[in-house]
């Protein structure tokens, strides 16, 4: 990452070495100067007494995106090179609220999808709460008649399945999905509740 300084002040940057920008900023100045094309082998490019070109080091302390953002870069200019230093300070509130949500209906779309299991003619079978599955699950009860019979495959094994039996997975499939519905409200409405970033972070998630 490199830098515009002009009387020891940043007029553009940081940023990767880019020749328009940075002899379009030194124009703007008045500063008329052949920027090279590539990254000159020594550094800082001394342009005149106003300007130079100077490689930038970025200091990022570690911060949660959920509920905080990086303030900057507030700069120090020494001799050799440019730091640029951000700060970390606390999202408003509502932003914090939405990221948090939005990480709650991720962590519910995982398991709505992850599957479940139900009891099917004394033996325990595996669900798959896919949504495409799901719809094959329907689609199929819907069409079969009270004395229709399917055979069906799960991850367990066959089963020759009643339309009974087949109401009776759907219906478990369609209990788990609501749960986990059921489970994103519930988030929601901690972090609606919810009045600090401490608060916030307090609420489990992702396991």
């Amino acid at each position: 990452m490199y830098a515009v300084i002009y009387d020891d002040k940043v007029l553009v940057g940081p940023m990767n070495w880019n020749r328009g920008m940075f002899q379009g900023a030194l124009e703007r100045k008045g500063v008329q100067y052949p920027v090279p094309r590539t990254v000159p082998e020594t550094l800082p490019l001394i342009i005149d007494s106003h300007a130079k070109i100077m490689k930038v080091e970025e200091v990022r302390p570690e911060m949660n995106p959920l509920v905080e953002y990086y303030y900057g870069p507030l700069w120090n200019i020494t001799d050799d090179v440019v730091i640029a230093n951000y700060e970390i300070h606390d999202s408003p509130i509502e932003s914090m609220r939405y990221n948090l949500k939005q990480v709650a209906a991720q962590e519910r779309y995982r398991k709505e999808v992850l599957g479940t299991t139900t009891t099917i003619q004394d033996q325990l079978v595996t669900i798959d709460t896919a949504r495409g599955a799901r719809d094959v699950f329907v689609q199929k009860y819907l069409l079969m008649s009270s004395g229709d019979t399917v055979n069906w495959k799960f991850p367990e094994g066959w089963l020759t399945l009643t339309k009974q039996d087949l109401g009776s997975v759907v219906q478990a499939g369609n209990q788990y999905i609501q749960s986990c519905f059921d489970w994103e409200l519930n988030i929601a409405e901690q972090i609606d509740l919810a009045e600090t970033k401490e608060q916030l972070l307090a609420i489990t998630i992702v396991e």
